[in-house]
């Protein structure tokens, strides 16, 4: 037997797991994440089982990064690709408000139209109690 199959201790074994503790070793064998001996009362496992778990378990990616981008070169304007984006960007917007704004003008003018037309067209309604002129 080697060093890496002899039976040590939760605690031990912690040591070779940066930040861990023998709690969560606990936790990973409850979770059945870590292969456990308990001969007594005391739980023991192996270095070669505690590898393995942290191998198996722990994933360490490197963040992504998203799809590959050109690099940051100004194009024939002299512009990179996040200034023309955001140029671009800000002409949608500037043509969306100016559609708004004309959408709100033109119905308060049919409102407008609408409502003077029906001064003309109707008096006002009476309150009650009140004889008409």
């Amino acid at each position: 037997m080697t060093d890496d199959h002899a039976l040590i201790d939760l605690d031990e074994a912690a040591k070779l797991i940066p930040g861990a503790d023998a709690g969560t070793l606990k936790r990973m064998h409850r979770a059945g994440k870590l292969v456990c001996y308990r001969p007594g009362k005391k739980l023991l496992t192996t270095a070669a089982n505690v590898m393995e778990a942290v191998k198996v378990n722990c994933r360490v990616a490197k963040p992504s990064r998203g799809p590959e981008r050109s690099p940051a070169v100004p194009n024939s304007l002299g512009l990179t690709e996040s200034d023309l984006a955001s140029i671009c960007l800000e002409q949608i917007l500037d043509g969306k408000l100016r559609e708004h704004k004309e959408r709100r003008r033109v119905e308060k003018d049919e409102r407008e139209k609408a409502y003077a037309t029906r001064e003309v067209a109707e008096p006002p309604p009476r309150k009650r109690g009140q004889r008409r002129t």
